[in-house]
C-alpha cells in the first residue's frame, strides 16, 4: 500500500476546498492526486492527464495561466518556501475589483529525506472580494473625508460598505486562520508520513540486505528462474554446490547449462507451476547430473513457488532444494532391513518349538551349569559346534576351544575384541540387528552369517542363542554356531542342476510337441516323414540330455562336458534355422552369409545357443515378421548376429542378462521362460572362449551378437616390444615422456586372456618410467571383456595403484558391454586412484595434463 493510499492522508486530501497534490522529483513536473471539490472545477470535463493549470483556467482563464503557475511551481522548488497566486475571472471590468472572483492558489513544497523537494501541495481557495479590496477600500474613506457635505449620505452608504467589508474581512481572517491551522496539520501528517515512509523504507531495506544474506549463507540451494524459458537470474553457493557449477552461469537458460534434464521431469514440473501459479514440493526426488562425463545422482527435497508481477501473472520461480541423498539412501536401506527383518521373523516363529525345547532343556540345566562351571566348559569344548555365552546385556564371556582353534585366537583376546569382527561386512548388520532384537525382547536369537577363520576365508554358519531366565531376568545367554558351508553348497548345486535340467530339457520336447502338431494336421505323406524325421532327431536330443544329466560324472559343480569335433559352421546356423523356421509360421528367418568355414567345437551345444538366440528373438518381436541371422570372419573370428524388430531392452538390464533365472522385466508383454536360456548359452560360448553382447533400443528391437576365435592359440602372437613402446594385435602402449604417462590404445576383440596380458604390461611399464598418469583408450574395441572385469578390478587395478597409479583416464568403447565392464572394473579402483570416462580422447588429455 502507498501513502496515497492511506486513510490519513485521504482525510487531509478530502477538504472542503480544492486541493491537488503535484510529484515535483520528476521532469516535467506531474500531478499525482486531487480531490473532490478539484474535480468540481473540470465540470464534468475528461482530461486523460490533469495539470495544475487545467483546474485554474476551468474557470479563472488568462493566456499567461500556464506559464504563471509554472514559474511559481519552479519556484517553490527551488526555495523550498510557500509561494502564492491569484486569478481573477475575464468577465468584470477592471476597475470594478469587487464585483470579480478570485482565486488564491497556495503551494506548499514538501520535503524528502536528502532535503530536496519532492511533493507540492496545492491550495485552491476563492475568494470573496480582491485581494487588494481591503488597501483600496482604505483610500477611498481618506479621500472621502476631504469631500464635501454633500457627499454625507454618500458616506453612510460607503459606511455600511465598510461595515459589510469589515466582516467580510473578519471571516475571511477566520477563513485563512482555519486554512493555516488545516495545512499545518496536512503539513504536519504529510511530514510524519513522509518520516513514517523512510523509516519502512529504510527497515525494508535493511530486512531485504538480511534477507539477502541469509539466502546466500543457506546450507540449502535457492535460485530464481525468470520467464517460460527458466533463465538464472539469481542463484546461491548452495545451489551451486548441488549443481557442481559455476557463478558464470547466471543469465544462461536451465536446459543450456544442464541439458540432462531434458530427460527428467523437473523441467515440465517447472512448465506447470509456471502456467497454473500453483507451487510445487516433492521429497526425495532423484536428481541425475552430469558435470562433462562426470555423471552423479543425487536425492534431493525440493520446491517451485511461484512469483507474481503487478500484473498478478507469474513471471518467476523461486527453486528451493537440499542435498537429502545420504538421508534418501538410509530410508532405502532402512526399507531394505526392515523386508529382512521380515523375514528373518518369519524364520524365528518357524523354529519357535525348537527355540522352546532349546528354552526348556537351558532351564533344567541352569543349577547343573552354576554348580559345575568346569563340567560345562569340558561339554562344551567336547561339542563339534563352536560355542559361546555372554552377559545379560551381550557382551562376550565364554568361546570354547573350537572357536579358539577356527579363529586363531586364545579366548581372552576373542572376549575382549567380540565377534563382530569376524562376521562378514555383507551379514554384520542382519546379525547385529538380530541381536539386538533378541537382548530387547528376550526372544532367542538367529541369524546366518559367514565367519571369517584365521585363513582369512569365509564359511557360513547359523548362529543360535537362548537365555536363561530365572525369576523373569536374564542371567545370561548361550549360543552355538553351526558350521553349514556343506549344506549351502549343497543346496546351491541342487538347484543350479534341477534348474538347467529342466530348461535343458524344455527346448527338445518342445520341437517333438510341435513336429507332432504338424503332423497330425498334415496329409502329405512327405511333409509327414519329414515332419516325423525331425521329431525323431529331437527325441534322440531329448534321449542325449536326458542321459547327459543324469550322469553325474559328466557334470562338473553344475558345468556341462563338451565333445569338440570338426564342424562346418554355415551347415550348422542352416540346420538351427530350418529347425526353428519350422516352427514359426509368423517370422521369416533370414541368412546373410555365403562363407564355408571349418570349426572345432561342440555341433549340439552350438546349435542351442543359436537356436535360443532365434526363439527369443521371434518370441520378443511378436508384431514383427522378419529375424536377420548374420555371420562373417573379422580378425580371426567368426562372429554371428541375430536381429530382431522387436520390445527391445533396456539398458540397465543389459549386465544381468546372462545371468541365471534373470528376465527383463517388460510390463507391456509378459513370456513364459526360466530365465536360463542366454545363461546356459554364455557358459557353452565361454567354453568355446567366445564372448556375447548386445545391442539393443527399447520399442526398436535387439541384435544379439557372439563371437567364437577360429584358433585361441593364436591370441600368443609375436609383438613389438622395448622400454618405451609394446604393441601386438591387441592393443598398444605408448610411454609418452612429455606428458609422464603412458598412452594405451586397446583395439578388436578382447578375452580374460589379451587384457590380462595387456594389463600386466602397462604394470611393467609403469613401474619401469615410474609414472602415475594412464589414458585408457577403449575407443577401439570390439564386443565385450566382461569375463577379465573382476580380475582388473578386484587384482589388477590394486597391484596399478601399489606401483604409483593416481590417474586413470578412461575412454569409452561404443560397445555398450564393454562399457559395462569398465564401469564393474573401476568400481574396485578406490584408495588414492582417480577414475573418470570420457568419450572423446581431447577432453581425457586435458584432465590428465591439469
Amino acid at each position: 500500500m502507498t501513502f496515497l493510499d492511506d486513510p490519513l492522508f485521504k482525510a487531509a486530501l478530502d477538504a472542503a476546498f480544492p486541493r491537488v497534490i503535484l510529484f515535483a522529483d520528476a521532469s516535467p513536473v506531474r500531478l499525482i492526486s486531487y480531490n473532490a471539490s478539484a474535480a468540481a472545477l473540470l465540470k464534468g470535463e475528461v482530461v486523460p492527464t490533469p495539470g495544475l493549470h487545467d483546474f485554474v483556467e476551468a474557470k479563472y482563464h488568462d493566456q499567461h495561466t500556464e506559464r504563471v503557475i509554472q514559474e511559481a511551481v519552479e519556484l517553490a522548488i527551488n526555495t523550498g518556501e510557500r509561494a502564492l497566486l491569484y486569478f481573477s475571472t475575464s468577465m468584470a471590468a477592471e476597475d470594478d475589483l469587487e464585483d470579480q472572483n478570485w482565486l488564491q492558489v497556495e503551494l506548499f513544497p514538501v520535503k524528502g529525506t536528502n532535503d530536496a523537494v519532492v511533493y507540492i501541495l496545492v491550495n485552491l481557495i476563492s475568494l470573496p472580494i480582491a485581494p487588494s479590496s481591503i488597501q483600496k477600500t482604505r483610500e477611498r474613506l481618506f479621500k472621502q473625508q476631504n469631500l464635501s457635505e454633500e457627499l454625507d449620505a454618500t458616506n453612510e452608504e460607503l459606511s455600511a460598505s465598510n461595515e459589510e467589508l469589515t466582516i467580510t474581512v473578519e471571516a475571511l481572517n477566520q477563513s485563512q486562520e482555519s486554512l493555516r491551522q488545516a495545512n499545518e496539520v496536512l503539513e504536519r501528517r504529510v511530514r510524519e508520513r513522509t518520516q513514517d515512509l523512510q523509516r519502512s523504507l529504510s527497515t525494508i531495506q535493511e530486512e531485504r540486505q538480511r534477507l539477502s544474506n541469509i539466502i546466500a549463507n543457506l546450507p540449502a540451494g535457492v535460485c530464481i528462474l525468470k520467464g517460460p524459458e527458466f533463465i538464472l537470474e539469481d542463484v546461491n553457493e548452495g545451489m551451486l554446490k548441488i549443481w557442481g557449477k559455476e557463478m558464470d552461469i547466471l543469465g544462461t537458460r536451465l536446459l543450456d547449462f544442464m541439458p540432462e534434464l531434458q530427460e527428467q521431469a523437473f523441467p515440465a514440473l517447472l512448465e506447470e507451476v509456471f502456467r497454473t501459479g500453483k507451487a510445487y514440493i516433492e521429497r526425495d526426488a532423484r536428481l541425475d547430473i552430469n558435470n562433462e562425463g562426470n555423471q552423479r545422482t543425487l536425492y534431493v527435497d525440493f520446491s517451485y513457488t511461484p512469483l507474481f508481477n503487478a500484473k498478478k501473472e507469474v513471471d518467476r520461480i523461486l527453486v528451493h532444494a537440499d542435498d537429502v541423498t545420504e538421508r534418501s539412501l538410509a530410508r532405502m536401506r532402512e526399507q531394505y532391513l526392515s523386508e529382512e527383518l521380515s523375514a528373518i521373523n518369519e524364520e524365528l516363529y518357524s523354529s519357535n518349538e525348537e527355540l522352546a525345547a532349546t528354552n526348556d532343556a537351558l532351564s533344567t540345566s541352569k543349577k547343573v551349569l552354576t554348580e559345575s562351571e568346569s563340567t560345562l566348559k569340558f561339554m562344551f569344548n567336547a561339542i563339534p559346534q563352536q560355542v559361546w555365552t555372554s552377559l545379560a546385556g551381550g557382551e562376550l564371556n565364554y568361546v570354547n576351544q573350537l572357536m579358539c582353534e577356527e579363529f586363531g585366537q586364545d579366548m581372552e583376546t576373542l572376549v575382549r575384541q567380540g565377534w563382530r569382527q569376524y562376521i562378514h561386512p555383507d551379514d554384520l548388520l542382519r546379525a547385529v540387528e538380530n541381536w539386538t532384537i533378541a537382548l530387547q525382547t528376550s526372544q532367542p536369537f538367529t541369524a546366518e552369517y559367514r565367519l571369517r577363520f584365521k585363513d582369512d576365508k569365509y564359511y557360513w554358519h547359523m548362529g543360535k542363542a537362548a537365555p536363561m531366565i530365572e525369576n523373569e531376568q536374564i542371567k545370561f545367554w548361550i549360543g552355538t554356531n553351526t558350521n553349514i558351508e556343506l549344506q549351502k553348497a549343497s543346496e546351491q548345486k541342487k538347484d543350479e542342476f534341477l534348474s538347467i535340467a529342466s530348461h535343458e530339457l524344455k527346448t527338445p520336447l518342445t520341437s517333438i510337441k510341435a513336429f507332432n502338431q504338424l503332423i497330425a494336421r498334415t496329409k502329405d505323406i512327405s511333409k509327414v516323414q519329414h515332419f516325423s524325421v525331425k521329431s525323431a532327431e529331437h527325441i534322440e536330443k531329448l534321449e542325449w540330455l536326458i542321459n547327459d544329466l543324469l550322469d553325474v560324472t559328466k557334470i562338473n559343480a553344475g558345468k556341462m562336458v563338451y565333445n569338440m569335433q570338426p564342424l562346418n559352421f554355415r551347415k550348422l546356423l542352416l540346420g538351427a534355422i530350418d529347425t526353428i523356421q519350422q516352427t514359426s509360421a509368423t517370422h521369416q528367418i533370414v541368412l546373410n552369409g555365403t562363407e564355408e568355414i571349418e570349426f572345432v567345437g561342440d555341433y549340439l551345444r552350438l546349435e542351442q545357443v543359436i537356436q535360443n538366440f532365434l526363439s527369443n528373438a521371434i518370441k520378443y518381436s511378436p508384431k514383427a515378421d522378419q529375424v536377420i541371422v548374420e555371420y562373417k570372419l573379422e580378425m580371426g573370428n567368426i562372429v554371428v548376429s541375430v536381429q530382431d524388430f522387436g520390445i527391445g531392452i533396456a539398458r540397465k538390464d543389459f549386465s544381468r542378462l546372462f545371468d541365471r533365472y534373470y528376465r527383463v522385466d517388460n510390463s507391456a508383454m509378459r513370456f513364459e521362460g526360466l530365465g536360463l536360456g542366454l545363461f546356459i548359452s554364455s557358459e557353452i560360448l565361454k567354453r568355446h572362449q567366445g564372448s556375447f553382447w548386445i545391442e539393443s533400443e527399447e520399442h526398436k528391437g535387439s541384435t544379439f551378437f557372439f563371437r567364437l576365435p577360429l584358433d585361441a592359440s593364436k591370441n600368443n602372437h609375436e609383438a613389438i616390444n622395448n622400454d618405451d613402446f609394446y604393441k601386438d594385435r591387441s592393443l598398444s602402449i605408448v610411454y609418452n615422456e612429455s606428458g609422464q604417462r603412458l598412452d594405451v590404445d586397446w583395439t578388436g576383440f578382447q578375452d580374460l586372456q589379451t587384457v590380462q596380458g595387456g594389463c600386466l604390461k602397462m604394470l611393467e611399464m609403469l613401474s619401469r618410467h615410474k609414472v602415475s598418469k594412464v589414458i585408457n583408450d577403449n575407443s577401439h574395441v570390439l564386443g565385450t571383456w566382461s569375463d577379465a572385469s573382476d580380475w582388473v578390478g578386484e587384482i589388477w587395478f590394486p597391484m596399478m595403484e601399489k606401483a604409483g597409479l593416481r590417474q586413470f583416464a578412461w575412454i569409452y568403447s561404443p560397445a555398450a558391454f564393454s562399457q559395462l565392464s569398465a564401469h564393474k572394473a573401476a568400481d574396485g579402483a578406490y584408495g588414492s586412484v582417480s577414475t573418470r570416462f570420457f568419450k572423446d580422447v581431447n577432453l581425457a588429455r586435458a584432465w590428465v595434463e591439469e
